[in-house]
């Protein structure tokens, strides 16, 4: 039997058509190497001071030795700079010069804890 009255809403179990919220995706990048430098680029500004241990906290296909070669690239390039930057974090840390400053001038100032050490940053990559 048929009810007059208001047309009926479309449900949560309605057609695709007409539920959620729908945008536009990129489409992934074809070439793997442009690829891994855009992830290393997206670490190295995510993380500031890139080492193996904060890169375990993200989901890395082939892990810190993947990424790795495109840091030791970047670093060839000249685009980050490898070396001893924060004392206790390991001995493969890469980031761009930007982070480095940062870094010194957090250790230089007497406001608050510094994630540096009291000493500054001892050696850095050329």
């Amino acid at each position: 039997q048929l009810r007059a009255g208001r047309p009926s809403m479309p449900s949560r179990t309605g057609p695709p058509s007409v539920g959620g919220r729908w945008s536009v995706a990129v489409p992934r990048e074809p070439d793997p190497t442009r690829r891994a430098h855009a992830t290393a680029e997206a670490f190295l500004e995510r993380h500031g001071v890139l080492t193996r241990g904060a890169l375990g906290t993200e989901r890395v296909t082939g892990g810190f030795a993947a990424v790795y070669k495109v840091l030791r690239a970047m670093e060839e390039s000249g685009r980050c700079r490898r070396g001893y930057i924060v004392e206790g974090l390991g001995a493969a840390q890469f980031a761009v010069p930007g982070a480095i400053d940062r870094v010194r001038a957090l250790a230089g100032s007497d406001g608050g804890p510094s994630p540096a050490p009291p000493t500054g940053p001892r050696r850095l990559g050329a």
